[in-house]
């Protein structure tokens, strides 16, 4: 039980501590992609690419807003920053 009420504490920590200026500022941006028929573009690597495409999937189902995902599995960082570079620029 005592893991439960640790965990739970962390928790309610870290959402106290979301500045909501921060909060109201990118939910603008993202208004601001939807009323203007832009895109998101989502980058993913290793496990943060399962991360962006679950991500993808709530803005493409909630918000309706156009995007895209690449995501890699790539270990070395400059391969990496060339592969996205590369993807990226078709995108644009």
């Amino acid at each position: 039980m005592k893991y439960f009420k640790n965990y739970n504490d962390l928790i309610f920590k870290k959402l106290n501590s979301v500045d909501g200026n921060e909060f109201l500022r990118i939910s603008r941006i993202f208004l601001k992609v939807k009323k203007t028929n832009n895109k998101l573009i989502f980058v993913g690597n290793g496990g943060s690419a399962a991360i962006s495409s679950h991500v993808s999937v709530d803005f493409t189902k909630v918000c309706k807003i156009l995007l895209h995902i690449l995501n890699f599995n790539l270990s070395r960082e400059f391969l990496y920053f060339i592969v996205i570079s590369l993807s990226m620029a078709t995108l644009i």
